[in-house]
């Protein structure tokens, strides 16, 4: 009958196909002190890490000696984890580095960019944003974030947060060059596009054109906004105003070109100036 019996520390355990008799008996304070070189051939799966390695049979938390540096490290229940990450990281064993560590793609590596790649980069990316009309938070989504690692590694595009900050400053801005732009136009007029998409959510586009000393003409969007609430001819009609005001364009305006819709045109009887010319955007005529 195949015995076992636990040695000093109870936790090893005496494999059943080896007799007793093989080992000769060693009292507990030799035990204590007492470590045996373990071979990789005898250690489950057979690690190679155990080349460098000896098991302590102290009593006590497990404990595995660097035969290399001397050192004792904690090997729970003869884990070799944590041993291959001091062969890797103390002895420099590159065999013994982690698949997350040593995969030329892995997010564990540092990539340091520098200040200004990292601006030019956020830059792109908020660029995107405008211009595709993505979400404020779409390079954060795990599908986005992993292309851009491997596009770009060590890279961590911009949080909806910073992309909230940044478009509220170039909104600032460009407003601003908005108004210098305009400053010389003692004559301007407004386009408005207006429509409703199949979710009868209502938008608006205010485009501003006016002609310079030199006879060029210039036209520039000015505003594009939503509507939540029913787009009434006062609604509209105040949120006109309140724009061109905002950019000190309000007393220039001389012309709004719209659609021929009952809330566009009653709008003019709502403006706080009553000589602002209707002209009535045709349709295009189908050859």
């Amino acid at each position: 009958m195949k015995t076992c019996r636990r040695t000093t520390d109870s936790r090893s355990v005496l494999p059943d196909d080896e007799s007793l008799d093989n080992f000769p008996s060693v009292s507990t304070a030799e035990q204590s002190a007492t470590t045996i070189s373990v071979q990789p051939e005898t250690t489950t799966g057979k690690s190679n890490v155990w080349v460098y390695f000896e098991r302590s049979l102290a009593v006590g938390p497990l404990k595995a000696k660097c035969t290399l540096y001397q050192e004792d490290l904690l090997t729970p229940n003869y884990a070799t984890s944590s041993l291959k990450r001091h062969l890797f990281q103390r002895h420099d064993l590159k065999q013994f580095a982690s698949k997350e560590v040593s995969s030329p793609s892995s997010s564990s590596i540092s990539v340091n960019l520098s200040k200004a790649e990292k601006q030019k980069l956020d830059s792109l990316a908020v660029d995107a944003i405008i211009k595709d009309s993505r979400a404020f938070g779409d390079f954060q989504k795990s599908g986005l974030k992993k292309l851009i690692d491997a596009l770009r590694h060590g890279y961590k595009a911009p949080h909806r947060n910073f992309v909230v900050k940044k478009l509220k400053r170039l909104n600032e801005q460009h407003t601003a060059q908005t108004k210098v732009e305009f400053e010389e136009a003692k004559f301007l007029s407004i386009t408005c596009d207006f429509w409703t998409n199949r979710q009868q959510n209502s938008f608006l586009v205010i485009t501003c054109h006016y002609v310079d000393n030199n006879f060029n003409e210039h036209s520039k969007i000015l505003k594009f906004m939503t509507f939540e609430e029913r787009h009434y001819s006062i609604i509209i009609a105040n949120e006109i105003e309140k724009q061109l005001i905002h950019l000190g364009l309000y007393d220039k305006l001389v012309a709004i070109t719209c659609d021929g819709a009952y809330n566009m045109r009653h709008m003019f009887t709502y403006f706080s100036r009553r000589n602002i010319k209707y002209i009535q955007l045709e349709a295009p005529v189908k050859s």
